[in-house]
């Protein structure tokens, strides 16, 4: 088993996914972290602002 991983093809391979992984991993995070709390922290979201000020009527 250990022969058919010595290749560089499979190193660059496994390589690749890892890579793939870490970048899906901390964009997944980021994502959360705006999804969560927003851009601007603190501060009221959107549809806060519309229902204080009363909205379009």
């Amino acid at each position: 088993v250990g022969d058919a991983f010595a290749g560089p093809v499979a190193g660059l391979v496994l390589e690749s996914v890892a890579g793939a992984t870490v970048c899906c991993a901390v964009s997944m995070t980021v994502l959360y972290g705006l999804a969560r709390y927003g851009i601007h922290p603190g501060r009221p979201t959107p549809e806060e602002r519309v229902l204080a000020d009363g909205g379009e009527e």
